[in-house]
């Protein structure tokens, strides 16, 4: 592993787990979804700069963390432990937040444009 991946992964995971654990979310959602981000991360073309993978694996982590409960809860499976669902919801999403987001993002500025919310000068 090299010195800038280390720190990547080191200043990911301070930033995420840190400002979750201060809003109050569950330490596992928060570290189910750090490992998905940063599985993410891996598959991932090249993200160029060190700023731009924390932020985006910081980013998949809260995401995960806040959106896990709400999908663990729609998906639930009769059977399966509640806390794995949980989990499993939270690496999910972390997995998958790096291209969801920017893809949800487009899509609601396009739905307010359609309807008529941007100004013309």
């Amino acid at each position: 592993m090299s010195t800038e991946s280390a720190s990547t992964i080191a200043s990911a995971a301070g930033l995420s787990l840190v400002t979750g654990t201060v809003l109050g979310l569950s330490i596992d959602t928060l570290s189910a979804g750090f490992f998905g981000g940063l599985v993410a991360l891996s598959i991932m073309p090249g993200v160029p700069g060190i700023f731009a993978r924390v932020i985006s694996v910081a980013g998949s982590t809260i995401t995960a963390a806040f959106m896990a409960p709400y999908v663990a809860a729609l998906a639930h499976m009769m059977g399966m432990n509640e806390s794995l669902e949980l989990q499993a919801a939270a690496f999910i999403i972390g997995a998958g937040a790096q291209s969801l987001l920017p893809a949800v993002i487009a899509a609601m500025k396009r739905r307010i444009d359609q309807l008529g919310g941007r100004q013309s000068s």
